[in-house]
Protein backbone atom coordinates (compact mmCIF):
# COMPACT_ATOMS: atom_id res chain seq x y z
CA UNK A 1 0.00 0.00 0.00
CA UNK A 2 0.95 3.69 -0.37
CA UNK A 3 1.17 6.52 1.56
CA UNK A 4 0.66 9.66 -0.02
CA UNK A 5 3.13 12.40 1.91
CA UNK A 6 1.84 15.55 0.02
CA UNK A 7 4.23 19.17 0.28
CA UNK A 8 2.73 20.44 3.30
CA UNK A 9 3.13 17.48 5.29
CA UNK A 10 4.48 17.80 8.74
CA UNK A 11 5.65 14.12 8.23
CA UNK A 12 9.27 13.19 7.91
CA UNK A 13 11.24 10.92 5.90
CA UNK A 14 12.66 8.13 8.07
CA UNK A 15 16.08 7.39 8.22
CA UNK A 16 15.57 3.80 7.24
CA UNK A 17 13.55 5.13 4.16
CA UNK A 18 14.84 4.45 0.55
CA UNK A 19 13.70 7.74 -1.39
CA UNK A 20 13.74 7.78 -5.09
CA UNK A 21 13.53 11.04 -6.75
CA UNK A 22 12.40 11.44 -10.26
CA UNK A 23 14.28 13.92 -11.99
CA UNK A 24 13.99 15.07 -15.77
CA UNK A 25 12.94 17.45 -18.67
CA UNK A 26 9.17 18.09 -19.11
CA UNK A 27 7.30 15.63 -20.46
CA UNK A 28 9.53 12.64 -20.10
CA UNK A 29 7.18 10.23 -18.42
CA UNK A 30 8.16 11.22 -14.58
CA UNK A 31 4.47 11.26 -13.30
CA UNK A 32 3.20 8.51 -15.54
CA UNK A 33 6.06 6.16 -13.84
CA UNK A 34 4.63 7.55 -10.71
CA UNK A 35 0.93 6.73 -11.64
CA UNK A 36 2.18 2.92 -12.96
CA UNK A 37 3.62 2.71 -9.52
CA UNK A 38 0.67 3.86 -7.26
CA UNK A 39 -2.03 1.42 -9.77
CA UNK A 40 0.86 -1.30 -8.76
CA UNK A 41 1.28 -1.05 -5.44
CA UNK A 42 -2.59 -0.62 -4.83
CA UNK A 43 -3.04 -3.91 -6.75
CA UNK A 44 -4.94 -1.74 -9.37
CA UNK A 45 -5.68 -2.25 -13.63
CA UNK A 46 -2.99 0.16 -15.36
CA UNK A 47 -4.52 1.95 -18.19
CA UNK A 48 -2.00 4.46 -19.39
CA UNK A 49 -5.02 6.21 -21.72
CA UNK A 50 -6.57 7.40 -18.63
CA UNK A 51 -3.53 8.92 -17.20
CA UNK A 52 -3.08 13.05 -17.77
CA UNK A 53 -1.03 14.10 -20.34
CA UNK A 54 -0.15 17.62 -18.81
CA UNK A 55 3.73 17.35 -18.89
CA UNK A 56 4.21 19.96 -16.32
CA UNK A 57 4.22 18.98 -12.45
CA UNK A 58 3.70 22.22 -10.41
CA UNK A 59 4.16 20.69 -7.46
CA UNK A 60 6.68 18.40 -5.53
CA UNK A 61 4.33 14.80 -4.78
CA UNK A 62 5.44 11.94 -2.46
CA UNK A 63 4.27 8.28 -1.80
CA UNK A 64 5.42 5.88 0.86
CA UNK A 65 5.75 1.90 -0.73
CA UNK A 66 6.38 -1.23 0.26
CA UNK A 67 7.37 -3.88 -2.10
CA UNK A 68 7.97 -7.53 -1.41
CA UNK A 69 11.50 -8.70 -0.50
CA UNK A 70 12.43 -4.68 0.17
CA UNK A 71 12.68 -4.44 4.02
CA UNK A 72 12.86 -0.53 3.69
CA UNK A 73 10.47 1.66 3.16
CA UNK A 74 10.30 3.15 -0.56
CA UNK A 75 9.50 6.65 -1.24
CA UNK A 76 9.09 7.85 -4.45
CA UNK A 77 9.49 11.75 -5.37
CA UNK A 78 7.68 13.13 -9.01
CA UNK A 79 9.99 16.32 -8.91
CA UNK A 80 8.70 19.66 -11.14
CA UNK A 81 10.55 20.04 -14.37
CA UNK A 82 13.94 22.13 -14.50
CA UNK A 83 14.69 24.84 -17.55
CA UNK A 84 11.37 22.99 -19.36
CA UNK A 85 8.53 23.56 -17.24
CA UNK A 86 5.85 25.74 -16.67
CA UNK A 87 7.44 29.50 -16.42
CA UNK A 88 4.93 30.61 -13.66
CA UNK A 89 6.48 28.62 -11.50
CA UNK A 90 9.62 28.39 -9.49
CA UNK A 91 10.77 24.38 -9.62
CA UNK A 92 13.83 24.83 -7.62
CA UNK A 93 12.16 26.75 -4.59
CA UNK A 94 9.05 24.37 -4.94
CA UNK A 95 12.16 21.41 -4.90
CA UNK A 96 13.81 22.76 -1.97
CA UNK A 97 11.31 23.63 0.11
CA UNK A 98 9.88 20.18 -0.11
CA UNK A 99 13.73 18.54 1.15
CA UNK A 100 13.54 21.42 3.75
CA UNK A 101 10.25 20.13 5.35
CA UNK A 102 10.02 16.15 4.79
CA UNK A 103 13.91 15.34 4.04
CA UNK A 104 16.33 14.98 6.34
CA UNK A 105 20.32 15.23 6.66
CA UNK A 106 20.31 11.82 8.14
CA UNK A 107 18.53 10.23 4.98
CA UNK A 108 21.39 8.57 3.09
CA UNK A 109 19.88 6.22 0.90
CA UNK A 110 18.51 7.85 -1.84
CA UNK A 111 18.90 7.84 -5.65
CA UNK A 112 17.47 9.26 -8.77
CA UNK A 113 15.16 7.57 -11.58
CA UNK A 114 16.46 10.07 -14.49
CA UNK A 115 13.78 9.90 -17.48
CA UNK A 116 14.32 11.42 -20.99
CA UNK A 117 12.18 11.46 -23.50
CA UNK A 118 14.11 10.03 -27.02
CA UNK A 119 11.59 12.02 -29.15
CA UNK A 120 13.67 15.05 -28.15
CA UNK A 121 17.57 15.74 -28.59
CA UNK A 122 19.20 15.24 -25.52
CA UNK A 123 22.16 17.54 -26.69
CA UNK A 124 19.65 20.87 -26.86
CA UNK A 125 20.00 23.32 -24.45
CA UNK A 126 17.44 22.99 -21.87
CA UNK A 127 17.49 19.43 -22.36
CA UNK A 128 20.89 18.82 -20.42
CA UNK A 129 20.96 15.59 -18.32
CA UNK A 130 24.13 17.74 -16.83
CA UNK A 131 22.14 20.76 -16.45
CA UNK A 132 19.34 18.98 -14.71
CA UNK A 133 21.38 17.13 -12.27
CA UNK A 134 22.90 19.96 -11.14
CA UNK A 135 20.51 22.41 -10.31
CA UNK A 136 18.62 19.34 -8.64
CA UNK A 137 21.35 19.17 -6.37
CA UNK A 138 21.61 22.71 -5.75
CA UNK A 139 18.30 22.63 -4.21
CA UNK A 140 19.61 20.74 -1.18
CA UNK A 141 20.91 22.47 2.16
CA UNK A 142 24.24 22.21 3.38
CA UNK A 143 25.10 19.59 5.04
CA UNK A 144 22.81 17.25 3.29
CA UNK A 145 23.51 13.96 1.29
CA UNK A 146 22.66 14.41 -2.19
CA UNK A 147 21.39 11.40 -4.02
CA UNK A 148 24.03 10.58 -6.50
CA UNK A 149 23.36 7.00 -7.86
CA UNK A 150 21.24 7.04 -11.12
CA UNK A 151 19.45 4.84 -13.36
CA UNK A 152 18.77 6.97 -16.75
CA UNK A 153 15.57 5.60 -18.80
CA UNK A 154 15.20 6.44 -21.96
CA UNK A 155 11.06 6.81 -22.30
CA UNK A 156 9.45 7.01 -26.22
CA UNK A 157 5.96 8.73 -26.03
CA UNK A 158 3.06 6.87 -27.39
CA UNK A 159 2.97 8.80 -30.58
CA UNK A 160 6.32 8.21 -31.31
CA UNK A 161 7.23 4.40 -33.36
CA UNK A 162 10.43 2.51 -31.15
CA UNK A 163 12.06 2.10 -34.47
CA UNK A 164 11.83 5.84 -35.60
CA UNK A 165 14.64 7.68 -37.05
CA UNK A 166 14.45 9.88 -34.14
CA UNK A 167 14.70 7.25 -31.53
CA UNK A 168 17.59 5.66 -33.79
CA UNK A 169 19.37 9.25 -33.63
CA UNK A 170 18.98 10.19 -30.10
CA UNK A 171 19.16 6.90 -28.18
CA UNK A 172 23.26 7.15 -28.91
CA UNK A 173 23.32 10.79 -27.70
CA UNK A 174 21.77 9.98 -24.37
CA UNK A 175 24.34 7.01 -23.99
CA UNK A 176 27.00 9.40 -24.45
CA UNK A 177 25.37 11.92 -21.87
CA UNK A 178 25.67 9.22 -19.28
CA UNK A 179 29.27 8.43 -19.88
CA UNK A 180 30.27 12.43 -19.88
CA UNK A 181 28.52 12.83 -16.62
CA UNK A 182 31.13 14.69 -14.19
CA UNK A 183 32.39 12.14 -11.05
CA UNK A 184 29.82 13.28 -8.74
CA UNK A 185 26.97 11.20 -9.86
CA UNK A 186 27.05 7.60 -10.06
CA UNK A 187 25.35 6.72 -13.35
CA UNK A 188 23.67 3.57 -15.35
CA UNK A 189 21.95 3.40 -18.27
CA UNK A 190 18.64 1.52 -17.93
CA UNK A 191 18.92 -1.52 -20.78
CA UNK A 192 15.25 -1.01 -21.89
CA UNK A 193 13.21 1.87 -23.00
CA UNK A 194 10.42 2.71 -21.25
CA UNK A 195 6.70 2.68 -22.74
CA UNK A 196 4.33 3.10 -20.66
CA UNK A 197 4.82 -0.50 -19.46
CA UNK A 198 3.82 -1.15 -15.96
CA UNK A 199 6.63 -3.94 -15.44
CA UNK A 200 9.33 -1.88 -16.87
CA UNK A 201 8.56 1.14 -14.61
CA UNK A 202 8.98 -1.95 -11.77
CA UNK A 203 12.31 -3.14 -13.36
CA UNK A 204 13.90 0.38 -13.36
CA UNK A 205 12.98 0.86 -10.15
CA UNK A 206 14.65 -2.34 -8.93
CA UNK A 207 17.66 -1.62 -10.94
CA UNK A 208 18.00 1.78 -9.12
CA UNK A 209 17.75 -0.15 -5.80
CA UNK A 210 20.29 -2.59 -6.35
CA UNK A 211 22.76 0.27 -7.37
CA UNK A 212 21.93 1.94 -4.10
CA UNK A 213 22.30 -1.21 -2.04
CA UNK A 214 25.65 -2.42 -3.95
CA UNK A 215 24.25 -5.43 -4.86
Amino acid sequence: MGNILRKNTTQPIGEQDIVVFLVGPAGSGKSTVMQLMHALAMDRQTNPDTYSLDPSTRDVQARRYTFDHIPQNVVLVDTPSFHTGLFDIDAESAMRKWIQLNFSANCHRSGILYLHDLARNPREKGLLMQHHLDTFAKTFPAGYTVPSCVCVVPTIDRGLKPDSSLVQRHGPKLEAAVRSLGVAWNASMFPERFRDEPELARKALRHLLRNISGT
